[in-house]
């Protein structure tokens, strides 16, 4: 489900002819339709518009599923009670899974919120490509002339820029975007790009600057000279300040005074007034050493075209080629990279000259799961603006133009920003402005933390009106399944794990532009054969775990260890009640694509990405019926 409304399912041009199967999927032609199909099979199962009856085997559109198990399909009442005595293990069977599910979800949300901090180093990177999160135009008409869009625990700036750099040029209205997380130090970060893109504004090649700084544990003199100037000025900065840019950013001088320590930090290391025990280059080399398989697997997995400039990477970690001048003068750390250990995050402050034992910089950027610089922009775009071999070609000319798109409509007037340092559940009490109300609340994954159920009903106040998308994501879900059930093992389903590794050789054979894999199929198996199970995951059909997962992770918010010591089977919320919950409504995937993001991601066709194949997210929208009393 990783294509936008009204575009074909396969190459992303207008669709016309739609899938019969599931009438869903659309196809420009009959080529991309026949391309698409073993893709598209497993989603064609799951959004068939006809069953068949499991007592009669009659096929028809009217089937229903049986709403205890979500797997029984029924034409009749008659035929459901006739096949009751054949189903209800199964069904019951189920319906205990999700009991056992939710009692591990009850622990894991109870425990993070004892913890309250996800860890105890901050995420510079991001674990997901960038998303443009507005689309009006798309699917919703014209572009109201003011919008709002809040990311709530996600204080990253990349989805801030994709969605800027992709608003048409004509746009002359307003975005005001509220940036929200709970770490002081990306918070900083982001307030310090803004500052430096404003203060440098007009400059030929601010963007690229900025994309080194961003991205690259060594820098050149003249990016490192510009920082220590933009840092100095941001901590001259009269006390009680709370607007910067020129008002484009605002930010309580309460709050602005917890992260000025953090720019403090990092002057005095530019300075040579403190020092790190370790530098970041090292620390990224280090992180990566301490997990050369993991680095491994994911040069194997890669197209081998972009092999060569990976390992560059993980070596280097600069993102410019061999071949670009700018290379050779990156001769000075990057201590934006540079984070607190936890004895210096409780508030005890290094002295001057002191040797900052940093043992997170660089590794808190270089986690192989999760930091890799190519894992925040998706690799299709990427490719389709600038293909080349060299992913640090790729990757730093397209960010940089994201950003230069950025900097102009943030120099114009049209975007602002509001930075709120709080946990998300708590984000309201500190919104200057309490009748504000968000076109897109974004909120990453941090469903795997805090309930579904509690993130929208702590955001749903802070909607609109019934266009306005709430989206939050899962990543972790599968974890709470026996791993067997989520993919089935290659020792015991070498049959089944051929046929789909086939059908994945058979989908990326089509990709349109494969010149470094001109000689035929043996690239193409190299690479999906060493991304092992990954490589097959696209292709299994666990809808039914995931919708699972949802009832289950609603049961542990429904029924609280207080009323429900142990659950019940009686307890079980049906999928009406999740797809109607804390007064919102899911998108249903089955009959209707998400308008602001995809559902699931294509794993094969991105796999600089680093995806692990289970990434699902869903699109909640206040009922249409709604009274809501906020709705503008």
């Amino acid at each position: 489900m990783d294509s936008r409304v009204g575009a074909c399912w396969r190459c992303g041009r207008p669709g016309g002819t739609k899938c019969a199967g599931c009438e869903l999927a659309r196809y420009c032609s009959s080529a991309c339709q026949e391309k698409d199909k073993f893709r598209h099979e497993v989603e064609c199962t799951n959004c068939a518009v006809q069953h068949k009856c499991f007592t009669c085997s009659m096929v028809t559109r009217d089937a229903k599923k049986c709403s205890s198990c979500e797997k029984g399909w029924y034409c009749s009442q008659a035929c459901q009670k006739a096949d009751w005595g054949r189903h209800k293990s199964s069904c019951r069977e189920t319906q205990q899974k999700i009991v056992e599910v939710a009692t591990k979800l009850r622990h894991q949300f109870s425990w993070m919120q004892k913890k309250q901090k996800l860890d105890s180093f901050p995420y510079y990177w991001g674990n997901s490509p960038a998303l443009d999160l507005i689309k009006i135009d798309q699917n919703e008409g014209e572009y109201p002339d003011k919008m709002a869009v809040l990311l709530a625990g996600v204080g990253n700036l990349r989805n801030v820029m994709a969605t800027v750099a992709g608003l048409k040029p004509s746009f002359d209205g307003s975005v005001h975007f509220v940036l929200n997380d709970n770490d002081r130090q990306v918070l900083a970060r982001n307030v310090f790009f803004l500052h430096f893109l404003w203060k440098y504004k007009g400059e030929e090649k601010v963007a690229q600057q900025l994309t080194q700084i961003w991205y690259s544990v060594k820098i050149a003199e003249e990016e490192a000279t510009m920082a220590q100037e933009s840092l100095t000025e941001l901590l001259s900065l009269p006390g009680g300040t709370d607007t910067l840019c020129g008002g484009r950013v605002t930010m309580s001088a309460e709050q602005y005074s917890q992260i000025r320590p953090v720019f403090e930090l990092w002057l005095s290391l530019l300075t040579g007034e403190m020092m790190l025990q370790m530098t970041p280059q090292e620390q990224h080399q280090l992180a990566y050493q301490k997990n050369e398989q993991g680095v491994t697997n994911f040069y194997d997995s890669i197209p081998r075209r972009h092999q060569a400039s990976a390992e560059d990477w993980f070596n280097n970690g600069i993102l410019l080629p061999k071949s670009d001048a700018r290379r050779k003068r990156a001769c000075h750390d990057n201590v934006t990279l540079a984070a607190w250990t936890p004895r210096l995050l409780h508030g005890e402050m290094p002295t001057r000259h002191h040797a900052v034992t940093a043992q997170y910089v660089g590794d808190i950027a270089a986690g192989i799961n999760n930091g890799v610089s190519f894992s925040e922009w998706d690799y299709l775009e990427v490719k389709a603006k600038y293909h080349q071999k060299n992913l640090l070609k790729m990757y730093s000319h397209y960010i940089a133009d994201v950003i230069s798109r950025f900097a102009e409509m943030f120099d114009k007037g049209h975007v602002s920003c509001h930075v709120i340092l709080a946990d998300c559940l708590s984000l309201q009490a500190h919104l200057p402005d309490n009748t504000v109300r968000f076109d897109r609340i974004f909120t990453s994954n941090v469903s795997d933390y805090i309930n579904y159920p509690v993130l929208l009903e702590t955001l749903r106040p802070l909607l609109r009106n019934t266009k306005s998308v709430i989206i939050t994501e899962s990543i972790n879900w599968t974890l709470y399944f026996p791993a067997e059930e989520v993919i089935p093992p290659l020792e015991h389903n070498m049959s089944l794990w051929q046929d789909l590794f086939h059908h994945a050789i058979e989908d990326l054979r089509h990709e349109p532009d494969r010149p470094g894999w001109a000689k035929g199929q043996a690239d193409l198996y190299t690479t999906l054969n060493n991304a092992s199970n990954t490589s097959i995951v696209e292709y299994l059909d666990n809808g039914d775990l995931f919708n699972q997962y949802l009832r289950a992770a609603l049961l542990a918010h429904k029924c609280p260890g207080s009323s429900h010591p142990v659950f019940s089977t009686k307890d079980v919320p049906k999928m009406s009640e999740v797809r109607n919950v804390s007064g919102m409504k899911m998108r249903n995937f089955l009959t209707e694509l998400n308008t602001v993001c995809p559902s699931r991601y294509r794993i094969n066709a991105r796999r600089v990405n680093l995806l692990n194949g289970h990434e699902r997210m869903l699109e909640w929208t206040l009922p249409e019926s709604d009274d809501h009393p906020h709705v503008a």
